[in-house]
This record gives C-alpha cells, structure tokens and sequence, in this order.
C-alpha cells in the first residue's frame, strides 16, 4: 500500500483516491505545467494523455521550446489540473523526461497537433514529454453555492470549521491501479 504523503480528510480509500486522480486527470486533460527556468519557475499551459497503468502522463511538445532545456537542467515539475465547474482540483509533483519514440508519437497523434507540426508525426521537431508523478493531492468540493452556505452555516451554529468538500495527499511512485471494471 501507498503511504499517505500529508494528512487527509478523505473519507476515500488509497485505492479510491488513486482512482480519483486519474480519472480527473483524463477528464480535464489540461493542466498547467510548472518546470525550472535557470532560477524562476515557470508554467504553461499543456494537453496531457494520462497513462494511469504507466504511472504517467504523456505530452506531444516541439524540441525547439525552452521545455527541453528546463528539463534537461532540472527534471522535476509540477502539474496543475483544475476544474472551476465542478470544484475539482490536482496538484502531482513528480520528475519529466523528454523521449523521441516516433511510434508513441503516431499512436498519440491527433489532428490538432498538424497545426504545430507540418510534418505530421514524423516531424522532427514532435518530440514527447513523460512526467512521472511522484505525489498528488486533490481538492474535491462542492461546487452548488447552495450547499457551500448551508456547510458555512451548519458550522456556526453547530460550531466547527465547515466540511467543504475531500482533500488528501497520496503517494503515486508505486502505483498498482485495480483493474478497471
């Protein structure tokens, strides 16, 4: 079993919070990704395929950005997935590796990355990004504005600080996913 990496408020299970993870991952497919430049961090905004069995998540990027380079001197980066309409939030911290298998390229190529790369997915300049995630935490809360002032307001007549929702940090290094079903 995965250790817990912070305290959690989750009612989940490890399992189901692995679950949780990927599956908002693959739903909300972009996140903003943050890497070293020099001294500064740095973020932009990257599709990603999730890769949950892999314990990763592939990004089709061109050679010719700063990516490769930021990597190169320092691998580790964060990713950032959110979703305002559903108030779901993932935070993975992790290592990225740059990669130039041309057929995990054509496998994952879509129409939309023909306008970046002219070439196709034989273009040399169509290179891949693996991030590996090493931690995760999500923020998973109520997003109907009427049940957040009945939680506020259940709190200050009851007492208390006021449930907003499930949050928990897991481990992700070993992930040993249940086979979907």
């Amino acid at each position: 079993m995965n250790e817990k990496t912070s305290a959690s408020n989750s009612k989940r299970s490890e399992a189901e919070q692995l679950s949780f993870i990927w599956k908002n991952i693959e739903r909300i497919s972009t996140c903003m990704m943050t890497t070293c430049d020099g001294p500064h961090l740095r973020a932009r905004p990257m599709r990603g395929i999730a890769r949950p069995n892999e314990n990763a998540i592939v990004f089709v990027t061109a050679r010719s950005t700063h990516k490769p380079e930021e990597i190169a001197a320092n691998p580790n980066a964060c990713l950032c997935f959110g979703d305002v309409s559903s108030n779901t939030f993932i935070s993975l911290s992790g290592v990225i590796a740059l990669t130039e298998d041309r057929e995990t390229v054509r496998e994952l190529w879509e129409r939309a990355h023909d306008a970046y790369f002219p070439e196709g997915p034989s273009d040399p300049n169509a290179v891949l990004l693996t991030f590996t995630p090493r931690r995760g935490e999500y923020w998973d809360a109520p997003s109907n504005p009427v049940l957040i002032a009945i939680e506020f307001i259940r709190a200050s007549v009851v007492g208390g600080k006021p449930s907003l929702g499930d949050n928990a940090a897991v481990a992700m290094e070993s992930t040993s996913l249940p086979p979907a079903g």
